[in-house]
């Protein structure tokens, strides 16, 4: 079945795939600090004065760190670089700093000729016409060409004006009445004046706070150095994460959460088994990292912040009682369908799932070839420090991949399963590979098959890929509505039966009735629903301990 593709056969190399990653995130902090030095002010001025000596064909004298741009005819020497304290250093090299000089190219040469006096040997050098004739008056110098190059902008290095508006002033004076406030008084600052979640009040108060208060002139004072030139978002980024820090971490978190656990209503019934609320805070953490570090480094960049929908999430949760209402990473029925499948599976509950354990998930639905690609961790590395065993956090993230499988996360997750050779391409080969036991269980279950040929020819239909039989992981993001199609054909059983029995008037329905609900908060309503009906009832009771 796999002629031409198994003596090919390809070992899985992880760290090729590392250093991809690796060169990607090194390329993207070059560039962020390359526009970060062009935004300088003195990058600003350096430019004009240097297309200034070029429109008036002066020589250049130019610092370079590397001989990149260097012709033969360029000389140089050794000397000393003054540079200003805003200005990057350079890398330390063995040849020390050099400066070299730069011919303009505006200026044309000519090879050098000799002298009229000089003699080559046994030969007259008789004089060129044009220096025998009346010397030519000596033109003018042209006129240096002004320039005006705009300064770049950058968000993260803009400058505002840190004076109050009116505005601003008189809102001043109402939530200071005098000079000093408490912390319950100081949420009002936080979430109206501020415009960011009052439960980071306490954080930002411990910072600011002198014997249990805060003056007026210390929180304006704060407020023009680290939140004038922010806005909302950005000043919940910078709330969170610790002061020397540029990212957020998964500690950062922790007081987030604590905070919330204390004092949000929809969390008060969690106040006497503290056991739960660590699992519900380690979830909703998961969660976050899941849909908003887009790299998997245990990171959140500003960047990552700004372009994800958590600052939403957490001004949604500061306003909504009712916490299951906040169905991005904050409902507690989502914590409670992912605890429970997880208990579900873990048998010995010793918080750790084998690959037997896990093969049980949904009935027997996934089919063995995959198990042995997420056991030998092709989707994604585990964080278990047991080997072989599967943490409580990569079983979220699997199952957040396996139930909403139109998001890029788990596009990435399951192309990575199918493509076995980890060269960005899923041929047919590694299709067929995966079918051949999807099918055998459909004959063995007494389900009509589908012939391979006619799945490959319906999925090219669907994905239209630029050459035939080869899916790169673009295909799916551009059609990721149907993106679950491809993938639970070849990977869950259940899926694909469903899927040739599905009732269009059923599916029609639920889109009707929940049109901003995701394949992940469908499943979760569903499954939170059976979880309730399971455990009101004696005979089937499913105890969460």
């Amino acid at each position: 079945m796999l002629e031409g593709k198994q003596s090919g056969e390809r070992p899985v190399k992880p760290i090729q795939h590392a250093n991809h990653i690796r060169y990607f995130l090194a390329k993207r902090k070059m560039d962020d600090l390359f526009m970060r030095w062009l935004s300088l002010p003195q990058t600003d001025e350096t430019i004009k004065k240097l297309l200034g000596d070029l429109a008036s064909r002066k020589e250049i004298t130019i610092t370079a760190p590397t001989p990149f741009f260097i012709a033969p005819r360029l000389t140089h020497h050794v000397a000393t670089i003054q540079m200003s304290p805003q200005t990057p250093p350079r890398s330390p090299n063995e040849f020390g700093s050099t400066v070299f000089h730069l011919v303009s190219p505006l200026v044309s040469e000519k090879p050098n000729r000799r002298s009229v006096d000089e003699k080559s040997p046994g030969h007259d050098s008789p004089k060129p016409p044009e220096e025998i004739a009346a010397p030519k008056t000596q033109k003018a110098p042209p006129q240096p060409i002004q320039v005006n190059v705009p300064q770049l902008f950058i968000p993260s290095v803009r400058q505002a004006n840190s004076d109050l508006t009116p505005e601003q002033q008189k809102q001043i004076n109402e939530l200071f009445p005098s000079d000093t406030i408490n912390a319950k008084d100081f949420e009002a600052v936080v979430s109206g004046f501020c415009g960011i979640p009052k439960f980071l009040s306490q954080m930002l108060f411990s910072k600011l706070e002198t014997r249990g208060m805060i003056t007026k002139s210390s929180f304006l004072q704060f407020w023009r150095s680290e939140f004038a030139a922010r806005n909302p978002r950005e000043r919940t980024f910078w709330a969170l994460k610790k002061k020397t820090a540029n990212e957020i971490d998964s500690d950062d978190f922790k007081p987030v959460m604590k905070i919330l656990l204390t004092s949000h209503p929809g969390l008060e019934f969690l106040a006497n088994t503290p056991e739960f609320q660590e699992r519900y805070s380690e979830t909703v953490v998961y969660r976050i990292f899941f849909a908003v570090d887009t790299n998997d480094d245990g990171r959140i960049s500003q960047r990552e912040f700004l372009n994800s929908n958590l600052f939403d999430a957490l001004m949604h949760v500061d306003r909504e009682e009712d916490i299951n209402k906040v169905r991005n990473y904050f409902s507690y029925e989502h914590f409670y369908v992912l605890y429970c499948k997880f208990w579900e599976l873990d048998t010995d509950h010793d918080f750790l799932i084998s690959k037997d354990d896990f093969s049980r998930y949904a009935g027997y639905t996934l089919s063995k070839k995959v198990l042995d690609r997420i056991f030998s961790q092709a989707p994604r590395k585990f964080r278990s420090k047991v080997e072989g065993k599967m943490s409580y956090e990569d079983f979220v993230w699997y199952l957040l991949c396996e139930e909403d499988k139109m998001t890029n996360r788990a596009i990435d997750y399951w192309f990575r399963v199918l493509d076995l050779d980890e060269n960005g391409i899923v041929t047919g080969f590694e299709l067929e590979y995966f079918y051949e036991e999807q099918k055998q269980r459909l004959e063995y279950l007494n389900h009509e098959s589908v012939l391979y040929e006619d799945v490959l020819c319906q999925m090219s239909d669907i994905f239209k890929p630029e050459k035939e039989i080869m899916f790169r992981v673009e295909h799916f993001r551009r059609q990721r509505t149907l993106a679950p199609i491809f993938f639970n054909i070849f990977t869950n059983l259940n899926k694909f039966v469903a899927y040739e029995q599905r009732d269009p008037f059923m599916l029609k329905n639920e889109a009707t009735e929940f049109p901003d609900y995701s394949d992940w908060d469908k499943f979760a309503q569903n499954e939170y629903s059976r979880l309730a009906m399971e455990e009101e009832n004696p005979d089937n009771q499913f105890e969460l301990e």
